[in-house]
């Protein structure tokens, strides 16, 4: 169930680090590529706050179906993850002047929806090997 606060705990702290920036009257894209476009945490930030009530069920879910030895339903729920992610509803975003706005349309988010797939993969080859005597 913890898995299920990270979400929300990225989209509390890019809320600081907007509003800090928003202090100095400039914008994530204003501040220049060099502190933000290079930074993998800012990233990582913008990309869990996008539909942050969703993934962090799925995380929750997830981690919850791997506790209980379920792999078939931790993949389905990383299959459901592939699929908002390829529509962006979870981790899309284009970083514009005017803000962080969400990206939706056919894989949106490509590398999302790439590494739930790998996900779903090898949590079904765990359920086949669990599955061996």
């Amino acid at each position: 169930m913890a898995l299920g606060i990270v979400p929300a705990l990225a989209a509390w702290g890019l809320l600081m680090v907007e509003t800090g920036v928003r202090a100095a009257g400039k914008s994530l894209a204003g501040v220049g590529p060099a502190p933000f476009a290079q930074s993998l945490a800012l990233h990582g930030m913008i990309s869990l706050e996008r539909g942050f009530i969703f993934t962090s069920m799925i995380l929750a879910a997830i981690g919850v179906a791997l506790i209980e030895r379920q792999f078939s339903k931790a993949a389905a729920w990383a299959v459901a993850a592939a699929l908002l992610s390829a529509s962006g509803i979870i981790h899309a975003y284009d970083l514009t002047p005017g803000g962080i706005t969400s990206r939706f349309g056919l894989m949106a988010a490509p590398e999302f929806f790439i590494a739930y797939l790998l996900l779903a993969a090898l949590f079904f080859a765990v359920g086949l090997l669990a599955k061996k005597p």
